[in-house]
Protein backbone atom coordinates (compact mmCIF):
# COMPACT_ATOMS: atom_id res chain seq x y z
CA UNK A 1 0.00 0.00 0.00
CA UNK A 2 2.86 2.37 0.82
CA UNK A 3 5.61 0.55 -1.06
CA UNK A 4 7.24 1.57 -4.32
CA UNK A 5 9.02 -0.73 -6.72
CA UNK A 6 12.82 -0.56 -6.92
CA UNK A 7 12.85 -2.17 -10.35
CA UNK A 8 13.34 1.05 -12.36
CA UNK A 9 16.39 1.89 -10.27
CA UNK A 10 17.83 -1.63 -10.53
CA UNK A 11 17.41 -1.48 -14.30
CA UNK A 12 19.18 1.88 -14.42
CA UNK A 13 16.22 3.83 -15.72
CA UNK A 14 16.22 7.58 -15.04
CA UNK A 15 12.68 8.00 -13.73
CA UNK A 16 11.20 9.96 -10.82
CA UNK A 17 11.14 7.87 -7.69
CA UNK A 18 9.86 8.41 -4.14
CA UNK A 19 9.80 12.14 -3.30
CA UNK A 20 8.52 11.82 0.25
CA UNK A 21 8.71 9.25 3.02
CA UNK A 22 6.43 9.30 6.05
CA UNK A 23 8.22 8.42 9.29
CA UNK A 24 6.74 6.98 12.46
CA UNK A 25 8.38 5.59 15.56
CA UNK A 26 6.37 3.72 18.20
CA UNK A 27 8.05 3.31 21.59
CA UNK A 28 6.85 1.66 24.76
CA UNK A 29 9.61 2.96 27.02
CA UNK A 30 8.13 5.25 29.65
CA UNK A 31 10.39 8.24 28.97
CA UNK A 32 10.61 7.95 25.20
CA UNK A 33 8.24 10.17 23.17
CA UNK A 34 6.12 9.04 20.26
CA UNK A 35 7.62 10.43 17.05
CA UNK A 36 6.39 10.96 13.53
CA UNK A 37 7.65 13.00 10.61
CA UNK A 38 8.37 13.22 6.93
CA UNK A 39 11.49 13.08 4.77
CA UNK A 40 11.70 14.80 1.38
CA UNK A 41 14.67 15.03 -0.96
CA UNK A 42 16.02 17.99 0.99
CA UNK A 43 14.07 18.30 4.24
CA UNK A 44 13.39 16.16 7.28
CA UNK A 45 10.66 17.17 9.74
CA UNK A 46 10.00 15.35 13.04
CA UNK A 47 7.49 16.04 15.79
CA UNK A 48 7.30 14.39 19.20
CA UNK A 49 4.60 13.80 21.81
CA UNK A 50 5.78 12.98 25.32
CA UNK A 51 4.14 10.09 27.14
CA UNK A 52 1.90 9.09 24.22
CA UNK A 53 1.12 5.52 23.22
CA UNK A 54 -1.34 5.80 20.31
CA UNK A 55 -2.89 2.39 20.86
CA UNK A 56 -4.07 3.35 24.38
CA UNK A 57 -7.64 4.56 24.67
CA UNK A 58 -6.63 7.65 26.67
CA UNK A 59 -4.20 8.70 23.93
CA UNK A 60 -6.47 8.20 20.91
CA UNK A 61 -6.90 11.94 20.36
CA UNK A 62 -3.29 12.97 20.99
CA UNK A 63 -2.90 14.58 17.55
CA UNK A 64 -5.42 17.23 18.51
CA UNK A 65 -2.81 18.81 20.74
CA UNK A 66 0.38 20.71 19.93
CA UNK A 67 3.54 18.57 19.65
CA UNK A 68 5.88 18.80 22.63
CA UNK A 69 8.89 19.21 20.36
CA UNK A 70 9.57 19.73 16.66
CA UNK A 71 12.69 19.51 14.51
CA UNK A 72 13.47 20.58 10.94
CA UNK A 73 16.73 19.67 9.22
CA UNK A 74 18.12 20.76 5.84
CA UNK A 75 19.72 17.49 4.78
CA UNK A 76 21.48 19.09 1.82
CA UNK A 77 23.42 21.46 4.09
CA UNK A 78 23.31 19.44 7.31
CA UNK A 79 23.33 15.67 6.62
CA UNK A 80 24.33 15.03 10.22
CA UNK A 81 21.08 16.63 11.47
CA UNK A 82 22.84 18.93 13.92
CA UNK A 83 21.02 22.25 13.34
CA UNK A 84 17.31 22.47 14.16
CA UNK A 85 15.71 25.05 11.83
CA UNK A 86 12.12 24.79 13.07
CA UNK A 87 12.12 28.36 14.40
CA UNK A 88 13.95 29.91 11.44
CA UNK A 89 11.78 32.59 9.84
CA UNK A 90 13.29 31.90 6.42
CA UNK A 91 11.87 28.37 6.41
CA UNK A 92 8.39 29.14 7.75
CA UNK A 93 6.64 28.06 4.53
CA UNK A 94 8.58 24.78 4.51
CA UNK A 95 7.64 23.92 8.09
CA UNK A 96 3.95 24.73 7.53
CA UNK A 97 3.85 22.60 4.38
CA UNK A 98 5.51 19.64 6.07
CA UNK A 99 3.28 19.93 9.15
CA UNK A 100 0.22 19.72 6.92
CA UNK A 101 1.59 16.70 5.05
CA UNK A 102 2.39 14.83 8.27
CA UNK A 103 -1.06 15.62 9.65
CA UNK A 104 -2.74 14.30 6.51
CA UNK A 105 -0.57 11.18 6.32
CA UNK A 106 -1.05 10.36 10.01
CA UNK A 107 -4.83 10.50 9.58
CA UNK A 108 -4.61 8.22 6.54
CA UNK A 109 -2.37 5.83 8.45
CA UNK A 110 -4.82 5.69 11.36
CA UNK A 111 -7.59 4.86 8.90
CA UNK A 112 -5.58 2.04 7.32
CA UNK A 113 -4.80 0.62 10.76
CA UNK A 114 -8.44 0.65 11.72
CA UNK A 115 -9.51 -0.88 8.42
CA UNK A 116 -6.99 -3.69 8.92
CA UNK A 117 -8.14 -4.26 12.50
CA UNK A 118 -11.77 -4.44 11.43
CA UNK A 119 -10.96 -6.81 8.59
CA UNK A 120 -9.05 -9.16 10.87
CA UNK A 121 -11.76 -9.03 13.52
CA UNK A 122 -14.52 -9.96 11.05
CA UNK A 123 -12.63 -12.48 8.90
CA UNK A 124 -13.91 -16.08 9.30
CA UNK A 125 -11.12 -18.32 10.61
CA UNK A 126 -11.60 -21.02 7.92
CA UNK A 127 -12.37 -18.71 5.02
CA UNK A 128 -10.42 -19.52 1.88
CA UNK A 129 -10.92 -15.98 0.56
CA UNK A 130 -10.08 -13.16 2.97
CA UNK A 131 -12.77 -10.61 3.72
CA UNK A 132 -12.39 -7.28 1.96
CA UNK A 133 -11.55 -4.53 4.48
CA UNK A 134 -14.41 -2.12 5.16
CA UNK A 135 -13.90 1.64 4.77
CA UNK A 136 -12.58 3.20 7.97
CA UNK A 137 -15.04 5.45 9.81
CA UNK A 138 -13.38 5.91 13.17
CA UNK A 139 -10.87 8.62 12.31
CA UNK A 140 -13.18 11.56 12.07
CA UNK A 141 -16.45 11.78 10.18
CA UNK A 142 -15.55 10.15 6.87
CA UNK A 143 -18.61 8.67 5.24
CA UNK A 144 -20.98 11.42 6.39
CA UNK A 145 -22.11 13.33 3.34
CA UNK A 146 -23.96 16.44 4.55
CA UNK A 147 -24.38 18.90 6.07
CA UNK A 148 -20.81 20.04 6.80
CA UNK A 149 -19.26 21.12 10.05
CA UNK A 150 -18.93 24.90 10.29
CA UNK A 151 -16.03 26.69 11.97
CA UNK A 152 -16.02 30.49 12.30
CA UNK A 153 -12.67 31.91 13.45
CA UNK A 154 -12.97 35.61 14.29
CA UNK A 155 -9.89 37.80 14.74
CA UNK A 156 -10.35 40.95 16.83
CA UNK A 157 -9.25 44.17 15.04
CA UNK A 158 -7.38 42.49 12.18
CA UNK A 159 -7.34 45.03 9.36
CA UNK A 160 -7.92 44.32 5.66
CA UNK A 161 -4.31 45.03 4.69
CA UNK A 162 -2.56 43.20 7.50
CA UNK A 163 -2.45 39.61 6.14
CA UNK A 164 -0.05 39.16 3.25
CA UNK A 165 -2.74 37.30 1.31
CA UNK A 166 -4.44 40.72 1.07
CA UNK A 167 -1.37 42.93 0.87
CA UNK A 168 1.85 41.12 -0.13
CA UNK A 169 3.83 44.12 1.13
CA UNK A 170 2.50 43.77 4.69
CA UNK A 171 5.23 43.63 7.33
CA UNK A 172 3.09 41.31 9.48
CA UNK A 173 3.06 37.52 9.27
CA UNK A 174 -0.09 35.39 9.05
CA UNK A 175 1.10 32.15 7.38
CA UNK A 176 -1.97 30.10 8.32
CA UNK A 177 -4.49 32.65 7.05
CA UNK A 178 -2.38 32.92 3.90
CA UNK A 179 -2.49 29.14 3.53
CA UNK A 180 -6.25 29.19 3.99
CA UNK A 181 -6.53 31.71 1.14
CA UNK A 182 -4.51 29.40 -1.10
CA UNK A 183 -6.80 26.49 -0.22
CA UNK A 184 -10.11 28.36 -0.39
CA UNK A 185 -11.85 31.54 -1.51
CA UNK A 186 -10.64 35.03 -0.59
CA UNK A 187 -13.31 37.74 -0.44
CA UNK A 188 -11.86 41.14 -1.38
CA UNK A 189 -14.94 43.23 -0.51
CA UNK A 190 -16.16 41.71 2.78
CA UNK A 191 -17.50 43.89 5.58
CA UNK A 192 -18.25 43.61 9.25
CA UNK A 193 -21.71 44.84 10.19
CA UNK A 194 -20.06 47.65 12.16
CA UNK A 195 -16.71 49.35 12.69
CA UNK A 196 -16.40 48.10 16.30
CA UNK A 197 -16.70 44.83 18.15
CA UNK A 198 -20.05 44.37 19.90
CA UNK A 199 -22.42 45.36 17.08
CA UNK A 200 -20.47 43.25 14.57
CA UNK A 201 -20.89 40.18 16.77
CA UNK A 202 -24.58 40.90 17.06
CA UNK A 203 -24.83 40.96 13.27
CA UNK A 204 -22.71 37.85 12.77
CA UNK A 205 -24.76 35.70 15.16
CA UNK A 206 -28.23 37.06 14.34
CA UNK A 207 -27.97 38.03 10.67
CA UNK A 208 -29.53 41.39 11.53
CA UNK A 209 -28.05 44.89 11.31
CA UNK A 210 -27.14 46.16 14.81
CA UNK A 211 -28.38 49.70 14.05
CA UNK A 212 -31.88 48.22 14.20
CA UNK A 213 -31.48 47.93 17.98
CA UNK A 214 -29.51 51.19 18.33
CA UNK A 215 -26.24 49.38 19.10
CA UNK A 216 -23.23 51.41 17.94
CA UNK A 217 -20.77 51.20 20.82
CA UNK A 218 -19.26 48.34 22.80
CA UNK A 219 -20.43 46.64 25.98
CA UNK A 220 -18.60 46.26 29.28
CA UNK A 221 -18.38 43.56 31.94
CA UNK A 222 -21.82 44.11 33.47
CA UNK A 223 -23.72 45.20 30.35
CA UNK A 224 -27.03 43.40 29.92
CA UNK A 225 -27.40 40.95 27.01
CA UNK A 226 -28.41 42.58 23.73
CA UNK A 227 -29.64 39.37 22.08
CA UNK A 228 -32.92 38.20 23.63
CA UNK A 229 -33.30 34.46 24.06
CA UNK A 230 -36.34 34.61 21.80
CA UNK A 231 -34.20 35.65 18.80
CA UNK A 232 -32.70 32.94 16.60
CA UNK A 233 -28.91 32.87 16.37
CA UNK A 234 -26.64 30.88 14.09
CA UNK A 235 -25.98 28.61 17.08
CA UNK A 236 -29.63 28.01 17.94
CA UNK A 237 -30.46 27.43 14.26
CA UNK A 238 -27.73 24.81 13.94
CA UNK A 239 -28.57 23.30 17.32
CA UNK A 240 -32.11 22.75 16.05
CA UNK A 241 -30.63 20.99 13.00
CA UNK A 242 -28.77 18.46 15.14
CA UNK A 243 -25.39 20.19 15.45
CA UNK A 244 -23.07 20.19 18.43
CA UNK A 245 -22.37 23.87 19.10
CA UNK A 246 -19.50 25.54 20.97
CA UNK A 247 -18.04 28.99 21.50
CA UNK A 248 -14.49 29.53 22.78
CA UNK A 249 -13.23 33.07 23.28
CA UNK A 250 -14.49 36.63 23.60
CA UNK A 251 -18.28 36.96 23.91
CA UNK A 252 -18.84 40.73 24.23
CA UNK A 253 -22.61 40.60 23.75
CA UNK A 254 -23.60 41.12 27.36
CA UNK A 255 -24.45 38.86 30.30
CA UNK A 256 -26.58 39.26 33.38
CA UNK A 257 -24.92 38.61 36.74
CA UNK A 258 -27.67 37.94 39.29
CA UNK A 259 -26.79 39.28 42.72
CA UNK A 260 -23.68 41.10 41.56
CA UNK A 261 -23.25 44.86 41.84
CA UNK A 262 -22.75 46.40 38.41
CA UNK A 263 -19.51 48.18 39.25
CA UNK A 264 -16.99 48.61 36.47
CA UNK A 265 -13.54 47.30 37.23
CA UNK A 266 -14.79 44.83 39.82
CA UNK A 267 -13.20 41.41 39.44
CA UNK A 268 -15.73 38.66 38.88
CA UNK A 269 -15.41 36.27 41.83
CA UNK A 270 -14.92 32.57 41.23
CA UNK A 271 -18.22 30.79 40.97
CA UNK A 272 -20.15 33.89 39.89
CA UNK A 273 -23.02 32.82 37.64
CA UNK A 274 -24.19 34.60 34.49
CA UNK A 275 -27.38 34.33 32.49
CA UNK A 276 -28.31 35.42 28.99
CA UNK A 277 -24.92 34.47 27.55
CA UNK A 278 -23.82 31.85 25.01
CA UNK A 279 -25.50 28.90 26.74
CA UNK A 280 -28.85 30.70 26.60
CA UNK A 281 -28.46 31.46 22.88
CA UNK A 282 -27.86 28.07 21.33
CA UNK A 283 -24.33 27.07 22.34
CA UNK A 284 -23.94 23.74 24.14
CA UNK A 285 -20.43 24.61 25.32
CA UNK A 286 -18.73 27.89 26.22
CA UNK A 287 -15.32 28.79 27.56
CA UNK A 288 -14.13 32.36 27.32
CA UNK A 289 -14.44 35.86 28.73
CA UNK A 290 -16.82 38.79 28.64
CA UNK A 291 -14.57 41.32 26.89
CA UNK A 292 -10.89 42.24 26.54
CA UNK A 293 -10.68 44.43 29.64
CA UNK A 294 -11.76 41.49 31.78
CA UNK A 295 -9.80 38.80 29.98
CA UNK A 296 -8.44 37.34 33.22
CA UNK A 297 -11.82 36.01 34.38
CA UNK A 298 -12.40 32.77 32.49
CA UNK A 299 -16.02 31.63 32.24
CA UNK A 300 -16.95 28.02 31.57
CA UNK A 301 -20.57 27.43 30.61
CA UNK A 302 -22.29 29.99 32.87
CA UNK A 303 -19.87 30.41 35.79
CA UNK A 304 -16.50 32.03 36.43
CA UNK A 305 -14.19 29.01 36.58
CA UNK A 306 -10.75 30.53 37.14
CA UNK A 307 -8.67 33.67 37.13
CA UNK A 308 -5.56 33.79 34.95
CA UNK A 309 -2.93 36.31 33.93
CA UNK A 310 -3.80 38.10 30.70
CA UNK A 311 -0.97 36.35 28.86
CA UNK A 312 -2.32 32.92 29.82
CA UNK A 313 -5.88 33.39 28.62
CA UNK A 314 -5.51 32.64 24.92
CA UNK A 315 -3.34 29.51 25.36
CA UNK A 316 -5.92 28.20 27.86
CA UNK A 317 -8.87 28.93 25.59
CA UNK A 318 -7.07 27.32 22.65
CA UNK A 319 -6.38 24.12 24.58
CA UNK A 320 -10.05 23.97 25.59
CA UNK A 321 -10.98 24.42 21.93
CA UNK A 322 -8.69 21.61 20.77
CA UNK A 323 -9.92 19.28 23.49
CA UNK A 324 -13.50 19.88 22.41
CA UNK A 325 -12.56 19.34 18.76
CA UNK A 326 -10.89 16.05 19.62
CA UNK A 327 -14.19 14.91 21.09
CA UNK A 328 -15.83 15.32 17.67
CA UNK A 329 -13.57 12.63 16.19
CA UNK A 330 -15.94 9.73 16.72
CA UNK A 331 -19.17 11.73 16.52
CA UNK A 332 -21.66 11.28 13.73
CA UNK A 333 -23.13 14.71 14.47
CA UNK A 334 -21.95 17.80 12.59
CA UNK A 335 -20.68 20.68 14.69
CA UNK A 336 -20.57 24.47 14.74
CA UNK A 337 -17.45 25.93 16.34
CA UNK A 338 -17.24 29.70 16.90
CA UNK A 339 -13.78 30.94 17.97
CA UNK A 340 -13.65 34.72 18.60
CA UNK A 341 -10.02 35.24 19.66
CA UNK A 342 -8.43 38.30 21.29
CA UNK A 343 -5.47 39.06 18.96
CA UNK A 344 -4.61 41.59 17.78
CA UNK A 345 -6.88 43.61 20.14
CA UNK A 346 -5.41 44.82 23.42
CA UNK A 347 -4.08 43.61 25.79
CA UNK A 348 -1.10 42.89 23.54
CA UNK A 349 0.33 39.95 25.46
CA UNK A 350 2.02 37.38 23.19
CA UNK A 351 2.99 34.20 25.01
CA UNK A 352 6.69 33.47 25.51
CA UNK A 353 6.75 31.00 22.60
CA UNK A 354 5.73 33.79 20.21
CA UNK A 355 7.79 36.72 21.49
CA UNK A 356 10.35 37.70 18.92
CA UNK A 357 9.34 34.78 16.68
CA UNK A 358 7.06 36.40 14.09
CA UNK A 359 9.70 38.11 12.02
CA UNK A 360 7.13 40.86 11.48
CA UNK A 361 7.01 44.59 12.29
CA UNK A 362 4.36 47.08 13.33
CA UNK A 363 5.26 49.75 10.79
CA UNK A 364 2.42 52.07 11.83
CA UNK A 365 2.71 52.37 15.61
CA UNK A 366 6.02 50.58 16.26
CA UNK A 367 4.67 48.42 19.08
CA UNK A 368 7.46 45.85 19.59
CA UNK A 369 4.97 43.12 20.63
CA UNK A 370 2.17 43.77 18.17
CA UNK A 371 3.53 41.68 15.28
CA UNK A 372 4.04 38.72 17.60
CA UNK A 373 0.49 39.11 18.94
CA UNK A 374 -0.89 39.03 15.40
CA UNK A 375 1.31 35.99 14.77
CA UNK A 376 -0.06 34.24 17.87
CA UNK A 377 -3.63 34.82 16.71
CA UNK A 378 -2.76 33.36 13.34
CA UNK A 379 -1.05 30.42 15.05
CA UNK A 380 -4.30 29.71 16.92
CA UNK A 381 -6.03 29.44 13.55
CA UNK A 382 -3.21 27.17 12.43
CA UNK A 383 -3.62 24.86 15.42
CA UNK A 384 -7.32 24.47 14.63
CA UNK A 385 -6.54 23.77 10.97
CA UNK A 386 -3.95 21.21 12.02
CA UNK A 387 -6.41 19.55 14.39
CA UNK A 388 -9.07 19.34 11.67
CA UNK A 389 -6.50 17.67 9.41
CA UNK A 390 -5.25 15.29 12.09
CA UNK A 391 -8.74 14.27 13.19
CA UNK A 392 -9.93 13.63 9.65
CA UNK A 393 -12.48 16.45 9.85
CA UNK A 394 -11.12 18.98 7.36
CA UNK A 395 -12.83 17.54 4.28
CA UNK A 396 -16.22 17.78 6.00
CA UNK A 397 -15.71 21.30 7.36
CA UNK A 398 -16.54 24.74 6.01
CA UNK A 399 -13.97 26.99 7.70
CA UNK A 400 -14.42 30.77 7.80
CA UNK A 401 -11.69 33.12 9.03
CA UNK A 402 -12.44 36.83 9.28
CA UNK A 403 -12.25 39.89 11.57
CA UNK A 404 -14.78 41.97 13.48
CA UNK A 405 -13.65 45.38 12.17
CA UNK A 406 -10.64 47.31 10.91
CA UNK A 407 -7.32 47.61 12.70
CA UNK A 408 -7.03 49.81 15.79
CA UNK A 409 -5.33 53.07 14.79
CA UNK A 410 -3.73 51.44 11.75
CA UNK A 411 -5.15 52.50 8.38
CA UNK A 412 -4.02 50.49 5.37
CA UNK A 413 -3.98 51.85 1.83
CA UNK A 414 -5.90 52.25 -0.33
CA UNK A 415 -8.71 52.43 2.21
CA UNK A 416 -9.40 55.47 4.36
CA UNK A 417 -9.26 55.44 8.18
CA UNK A 418 -9.33 52.49 10.56
CA UNK A 419 -11.47 50.95 13.30
CA UNK A 420 -14.56 53.00 14.34
CA UNK A 421 -14.83 54.88 11.04
CA UNK A 422 -17.66 54.80 8.50
CA UNK A 423 -14.98 54.84 5.81
CA UNK A 424 -13.70 51.57 4.33
CA UNK A 425 -10.83 51.08 6.78
CA UNK A 426 -13.34 50.84 9.61
CA UNK A 427 -15.34 47.84 8.43
CA UNK A 428 -13.74 46.25 5.33
CA UNK A 429 -12.10 43.07 6.65
CA UNK A 430 -10.27 39.92 5.58
CA UNK A 431 -12.71 37.10 4.88
CA UNK A 432 -11.54 33.66 3.72
CA UNK A 433 -13.57 30.45 3.33
CA UNK A 434 -12.32 26.91 2.77
CA UNK A 435 -14.46 23.87 2.04
CA UNK A 436 -12.36 21.14 0.41
CA UNK A 437 -13.84 19.70 -2.74
CA UNK A 438 -16.57 22.35 -2.90
CA UNK A 439 -14.86 25.76 -2.85
CA UNK A 440 -12.24 26.22 -5.55
CA UNK A 441 -8.72 26.62 -4.09
CA UNK A 442 -7.09 29.99 -4.70
CA UNK A 443 -10.35 31.58 -5.87
CA UNK A 444 -11.56 35.12 -5.16
CA UNK A 445 -14.93 36.86 -4.88
CA UNK A 446 -14.93 40.58 -5.59
CA UNK A 447 -18.55 41.52 -4.83
CA UNK A 448 -19.68 42.95 -1.49
CA UNK A 449 -20.60 40.55 1.31
CA UNK A 450 -21.23 40.99 5.03
CA UNK A 451 -20.47 38.94 8.15
CA UNK A 452 -24.24 38.92 8.71
CA UNK A 453 -24.38 36.42 5.84
CA UNK A 454 -23.27 33.52 8.04
CA UNK A 455 -26.88 33.00 9.20
CA UNK A 456 -28.44 32.56 5.75
CA UNK A 457 -25.46 30.50 4.61
CA UNK A 458 -25.90 28.12 7.56
CA UNK A 459 -29.62 27.85 6.82
CA UNK A 460 -29.04 26.94 3.16
CA UNK A 461 -26.29 24.48 4.07
CA UNK A 462 -28.65 22.61 6.39
CA UNK A 463 -31.82 22.91 4.33
CA UNK A 464 -33.48 25.14 6.92
CA UNK A 465 -36.01 27.88 6.15
CA UNK A 466 -35.45 30.99 8.23
CA UNK A 467 -38.56 32.39 9.89
CA UNK A 468 -39.47 35.94 8.92
CA UNK A 469 -38.18 37.29 12.23
CA UNK A 470 -34.69 35.83 11.85
CA UNK A 471 -31.74 36.75 9.63
CA UNK A 472 -33.55 39.77 8.22
CA UNK A 473 -30.29 41.18 6.81
CA UNK A 474 -28.50 37.95 5.89
CA UNK A 475 -27.87 36.61 2.38
CA UNK A 476 -26.46 33.15 1.66
CA UNK A 477 -22.90 32.97 0.37
CA UNK A 478 -23.35 29.50 -1.14
CA UNK A 479 -23.96 30.69 -4.72
CA UNK A 480 -20.61 32.49 -4.57
CA UNK A 481 -18.78 29.71 -2.74
CA UNK A 482 -19.95 26.96 -5.08
CA UNK A 483 -19.45 28.92 -8.26
CA UNK A 484 -23.16 29.01 -9.14
CA UNK A 485 -23.09 32.68 -10.09
CA UNK A 486 -20.81 35.55 -11.02
CA UNK A 487 -23.40 38.15 -10.04
CA UNK A 488 -23.53 39.96 -6.68
CA UNK A 489 -25.39 38.02 -3.98
CA UNK A 490 -26.58 41.19 -2.18
CA UNK A 491 -28.79 44.01 -3.41
CA UNK A 492 -26.95 46.43 -1.12
CA UNK A 493 -25.07 46.45 2.19
CA UNK A 494 -25.36 48.84 5.13
CA UNK A 495 -22.36 49.91 7.23
CA UNK A 496 -22.20 51.79 10.54
CA UNK A 497 -19.56 53.68 12.52
CA UNK A 498 -18.90 53.90 16.25
CA UNK A 499 -20.54 57.34 16.51
CA UNK A 500 -23.66 56.38 14.56
CA UNK A 501 -22.98 57.34 10.94
CA UNK A 502 -24.47 54.93 8.41
CA UNK A 503 -23.66 54.16 4.80
CA UNK A 504 -25.31 52.11 2.08
CA UNK A 505 -23.19 50.40 -0.54
CA UNK A 506 -24.39 49.17 -3.93
CA UNK A 507 -21.84 48.17 -6.52
CA UNK A 508 -19.06 50.79 -6.52
CA UNK A 509 -21.33 53.51 -5.08
CA UNK A 510 -21.33 54.29 -1.36
CA UNK A 511 -23.68 56.85 0.18
CA UNK A 512 -22.82 58.00 3.71
CA UNK A 513 -25.54 59.33 6.04
CA UNK A 514 -23.79 61.49 8.64
CA UNK A 515 -25.05 62.20 12.15
CA UNK A 516 -25.92 65.77 11.17
CA UNK A 517 -28.19 64.56 8.37
CA UNK A 518 -25.72 65.27 5.58
CA UNK A 519 -25.16 62.82 2.73
CA UNK A 520 -21.92 62.15 0.84
CA UNK A 521 -21.59 59.90 -2.21
CA UNK A 522 -18.39 58.17 -3.35
CA UNK A 523 -17.48 55.86 -6.24
CA UNK A 524 -15.03 53.38 -4.77
CA UNK A 525 -13.87 52.13 -8.16
CA UNK A 526 -12.56 55.59 -9.02
CA UNK A 527 -11.87 56.79 -5.48
CA UNK A 528 -11.09 53.95 -3.04
CA UNK A 529 -9.69 56.45 -0.53
CA UNK A 530 -13.04 58.30 -0.35
CA UNK A 531 -11.49 61.72 -0.94
CA UNK A 532 -13.54 62.93 -3.94
CA UNK A 533 -17.26 63.29 -3.16
CA UNK A 534 -19.61 63.10 -6.12
CA UNK A 535 -22.10 65.96 -6.76
CA UNK A 536 -24.95 66.23 -4.27
CA UNK A 537 -27.49 66.06 -7.12
CA UNK A 538 -26.10 62.79 -8.50
CA UNK A 539 -28.99 60.45 -9.38
CA UNK A 540 -27.60 57.75 -7.06
CA UNK A 541 -28.17 59.91 -3.97
CA UNK A 542 -31.95 59.78 -4.34
CA UNK A 543 -31.93 56.17 -5.51
CA UNK A 544 -29.81 54.84 -2.64
CA UNK A 545 -31.73 56.94 -0.13
CA UNK A 546 -34.92 55.25 -1.35
CA UNK A 547 -33.34 51.80 -0.92
CA UNK A 548 -32.30 52.75 2.61
CA UNK A 549 -35.80 54.02 3.37
CA UNK A 550 -37.20 50.66 2.26
CA UNK A 551 -34.79 48.76 4.50
CA UNK A 552 -35.82 50.92 7.44
CA UNK A 553 -39.57 50.78 6.91
CA UNK A 554 -39.81 47.04 6.21
CA UNK A 555 -37.47 46.06 9.04
CA UNK A 556 -35.40 43.95 6.67
CA UNK A 557 -33.15 44.08 3.59
CA UNK A 558 -34.07 40.62 2.29
CA UNK A 559 -37.30 39.15 0.91
CA UNK A 560 -39.91 38.25 3.53
CA UNK A 561 -42.70 39.62 5.65
CA UNK A 562 -42.05 43.12 7.00
CA UNK A 563 -40.72 43.29 10.55
CA UNK A 564 -40.78 46.08 13.16
CA UNK A 565 -38.57 48.95 12.01
CA UNK A 566 -36.74 49.06 15.34
CA UNK A 567 -34.61 52.02 16.34
CA UNK A 568 -34.52 54.87 13.80
CA UNK A 569 -30.90 56.05 13.55
CA UNK A 570 -30.37 59.77 14.05
CA UNK A 571 -28.31 59.85 10.85
CA UNK A 572 -31.37 58.68 8.87
CA UNK A 573 -34.20 60.70 10.40
CA UNK A 574 -33.74 63.72 8.16
CA UNK A 575 -32.27 61.91 5.17
CA UNK A 576 -35.12 59.45 4.73
CA UNK A 577 -37.90 61.71 6.01
CA UNK A 578 -38.57 59.89 9.30
CA UNK A 579 -38.77 62.16 12.37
Amino acid sequence: MDGQSLRPLVEGRDVPWREELFLEGLFTMRDTPFQEGIRTTRWKYIRMYDGVMPWREQDVDFRGRRPDFEMLFDLAADPGERTNLVDAAAHRDVIESLRAKVAAESVALDARREAFTQAVATEPRQSAAPSKPRPAQGAGQRGRTSPPNIVCFLFDDLGWGQPQCYDPASALRTPHLDRLAREGMRFTDAHAAAAVCTPTRYGLLTGRYPWRIGQYGVLTTFSAPIIPTSRMTVASLLDSRGYDTACFGKWHLGMDWPGRAKTEGEQLPLGSRCTGGPIALGFDTFCGFTHARNIGAVIEQDRVATHVADVDNQPLVLEKTLTWLAGRRASRKPFFLYVPVCPPHTPVVPAAEFRGKSGGRDVVRNDPLYADWVYQGDAMLGRIMEALDALGLAADTLLVATSDNGAEGRPFAPWRDAKRSIHEGGHRVPFVVRWPGRVAPGSTWNHTVCLNDLMATAAELTGATLPDDAGEDSVSLLPALLGRTDAPTREATVHQSRRGDLAIRQGPLKLIFAQDGGRTLYNLDDDPGERKPLPEDHEAVARLTAVMRGYLETGRSTPGEPQPAGAIPKSLRLAVGRD
